[in-house]
C-alpha cells in the first residue's frame, strides 16, 4: 500500500508539473502572439511575411523539432547582423536579410529569437504531455546557469543605475542565445544523422559565404586602391576557420562520402575568402585550431595516427616555405595576410600598430572602469567611461561604448571578478566535455568533439581580441556545437550500454 501510494503521489506530481509547463508555454505563446499581431497591424510587410511563414514553421517543428536547430544555425552562418559597405560598393547581399534586426514598433525580439522561442515552446509542450522532459544535469549546464544568473544580476544592477535597457539587452543577448541554442540542440539531436546534418550546414552555408567573398574580391575588391580592410563581418572569419578544421578532420577521421568531397572542393574558396577578409585573428584561429585537432586525434585515436603524421609534415613544409617568403611583404597583398597576422604580434606594420595602440588605450580604460565598478561590476547598459585618452570611433561603431574589443575585460567590468571566473569555468567545462567526446569509438562523434575543441579555442581568441563574446551569431553557433556535444555524449553512452548487454548475458 505504501509503495503504491508513493507511486500514485509521484504520478500526480508529474501530471501537475506537466500542466504547469504547458500552461506557462501557452501564456508565453499568447504574449508573443499578441505582440506580433500588434506589430503586423502597424506594418504590412511584417504581416505579409508572417502569414505564410508561421503556420508552415509550426507544422515543420511539430513533425521534426530539429528544424529549429537547423534553421537557427543556417541563419547564424549566412546572415550578417547589420548592413555595411565595402568602400563605394555595397556589402554582401546577405546583410540585407534582417534576421538579426528588431521587428520595430516596440517589439524587442529579433526574428532569430522568435524562431528559437517558438521551437522551444512547441518542444516543451510536446515533451510535457508525453512525460519525456529531461533537464540538463551536466557540469557545463550548471556552469552556464550560474553565469546566466550573474548576467541577470548585472542586468538589474545596470538598469538600477540608469543604464540603457536596449543596449543592456544587446549585451546579454549573445549569452542568452548561446544558452537557448544549447538547450535546443541537446534535446532535439537524437541520432548521428542530426550531427551529419549540422556538419552539412557548416559546409553549405559557410562555403556559400566563401564563394560570395571570392566573387566580391575578384569582381571589384582586387582593383580597389587601397584594398578594403574586409569584405565580410568579423565573425565570418571564425566560421571559415571552423570549416577549414572540419574539412581536415573529415579526411583524418576517414569520413568518406559526398560531404567530404564538397567540403574539399570549397576549401580553395574558403582560403581566398580568409585572405581577402584580412582579419587579424582569422589565421591564428585556423593555425591553433588545426594544431589542436591534430594533437587531440594523435592522443585519443591511435588508429588515426597514420593520417595525422602526413598532415603534420605537410603543414610544417608549407609553413617553412611560406612564412620566410612573405614575412617582409605584409604591407599589402592578399597572399601575405596569414604572414601579416603572425608578424603583427611581434613586428606590426603601421596599420596594425595603430590598431594595437587603440586596443591598448581601450584596455587601459576598461581596467580603469573595472577599478571603478566595485565588487558586483558596473552592470549592463552603462556606457564605458573613457576617462583616459583614446580615439573616438563611435561614429563607425555606435556599440563600441558598450561592447569593446577585449571581451574578457568587458565581462569583468560588467559582472565583477565572480562573473569573469564563472565565464571561464563555463568554457572550461565545455572544453572538458568536448575532449571526453574525442575518445568515442564512433569516428563521426569523435570528430564532433575535436571540432568543438578547436571552435572553443577560436571562440576564446575571437572573444578576447575582437568582440567575439558579444556577437550574436557566434553565440548561436557555439550553443549549437555544445548542445550537439552533450546530445552525442548521451546517445553514445546509450549505444555502448546496449552493445555491452549481450556480452554480459553471454558471460553469465
Amino acid at each position: 500500500m505504501t509503495a503504491s501510494a508513493s507511486v500514485a503521489r509521484r504520478s500526480s506530481g508529474d501530471s501537475a508539473s506537466r500542466v504547469v509547463i504547458v500552461g506557462i508555454a501557452l501564456v508565453v505563446a499568447g504574449v508573443l502572439g499578441g505582440q506580433l499581431v500588434g506589430t503586423a497591424a502597424m506594418s504590412l510587410n511584417v504581416f505579409v511575411v508572417l502569414i505564410p511563414a508561421v503556420p508552415l514553421y509550426l507544422v515543420a517543428v511539430k513533425r521534426r523539432p530539429q528544424v529549429t536547430l537547423y534553421l537557427a544555425l543556417a541563419c547564424a552562418l549566412l546572415f550578417e547582423q547589420a548592413t555595411y559597405e565595402v568602400g563605394s560598393h555595397p556589402g554582401a547581399f546577405t546583410a540585407n536579410v534582417p534576421v538579426f534586426r528588431s521587428f520595430g514598433n516596440g517589439v524587442v525580439l529579433l526574428p532569430i529569437e522568435l524562431i528559437l522561442i517558438v521551437g522551444v515552446l512547441v518542444w516543451l509542450m510536446k515533451a510535457a504531455l508525453a512525460g519525456t522532459l529531461d533537464r540538463p544535469r551536466s557540469a557545463f549546464s550548471r556552469a552556464l546557469a550560474a553565469f546566466l544568473f550573474l548576467c541577470l544580476i548585472g542586468f538589474v544592477i545596470g538598469y538600477s543605475r540608469g543604464g540603457d535597457y536596449n543596449k543592456a539587452l544587446w549585451e546579454v543577448r549573445p549569452f542568452l542565445l548561446l544558452a537557448t541554442t544549447y538547450f535546443v540542440a541537446r534535446n532535439v539531436v537524437k541520432h548521428r544523422s542530426a550531427l551529419r546534418t549540422v556538419m552539412w550546414l557548416f559546409v553549405i552555408c559557410t562555403g556559400f559565404k566563401a564563394l560570395l567573398a571570392s566573387y566580391m574580391f575578384f569582381s571589384f575588391a582586387r582593383a580597389m586602391n587601397p584594398r578594403p580592410e574586409s569584405l565580410l563581418s568579423h565573425e565570418d572569419s571564425l566560421f571559415f576557420g571552423i570549416l577549414m578544421v572540419l574539412t581536415v578532420g573529415l579526411w583524418i577521421y576517414e569520413q568518406r562520402g559526398l560531404l567530404r568531397r564538397v567540403a574539399t572542393a570549397l576549401l580553395p574558396f574558403v582560403i581566398i575568402a580568409m585572405m581577402a577578409n584580412s582579419r587579424r585573428t582569422a589565421w591564428p584561429i585556423v593555425m591553433i585550431g588545426l594544431v589542436a585537432l591534430l594533437v587531440i586525434t594523435w592522443m585519443t585515436q591511435p588508429t588515426k595516427r597514420r593520417a595525422v603524421g602526413p598532415v603534420m609534415a605537410l603543414l610544417a613544409v608549407i609553413s617553412a616555405v611560406y612564412f620566410p617568403l612573405f614575412w617582409n611583404k605584409t604591407g599589402g597583398g592578399t597572399l601575405s595576410q596569414p604572414a601579416r597576422a603572425v608578424r603583427s604580434t611581434v613586428s606590426p606594420d603601421p596599420r596594425d600598430e595603430a590598431s594595437n595602440e587603440y586596443r591598448q588605450q581601450e584596455n587601459a580604460n576598461l581596467t580603469f572602469n573595472i577599478q571603478q565598478a566595485g565588487p558586483l561590476g558596473k552592470g549592463f547598459g552603462i556606457p564605458i567611461n573613457y576617462a583616459l585618452p583614446i580615439v573616438d570611433v563611435s561614429n563607425i561603431d555606435p556599440m563600441i561604448k558598450f561592447i569593446p574589443h577585449n571581451g574578457g575585460l568587458w565581462i569583468w567590468m560588467r559582472l565583477g571578478l565572480q562573473g569573469e571566473m564563472a565565464f571561464w569555468i563555463m568554457l572550461g567545462t565545455a572544453m572538458i566535455a568536448a575532449c571526453r567526446l574525442t575518445r568515442s569509438a564512433d569516428a563521426q562523434v569523435a570528430l564532433l568533439g575535436a571540432l568543438t575543441v578547436s571552435a572553443l579555442i577560436g571562440y576564446a581568441l575571437q572573444g578576447w581580441e575582437d568582440m567575439g563574446f558579444g556577437n550574436v551569431r557566434i553565440g548561436i553557433v557555439m550553443g549549437c556545437l555544445l548542445g550537439c556535444v552533450e546530445a552525442a555524449s548521451r546517445f553514445s553512452k546509450d549505444k555502448e550500454t546496449e552493445e555491452s548487454r549481450p556480452k554480459e548475458l553471454a558471460t553469465t
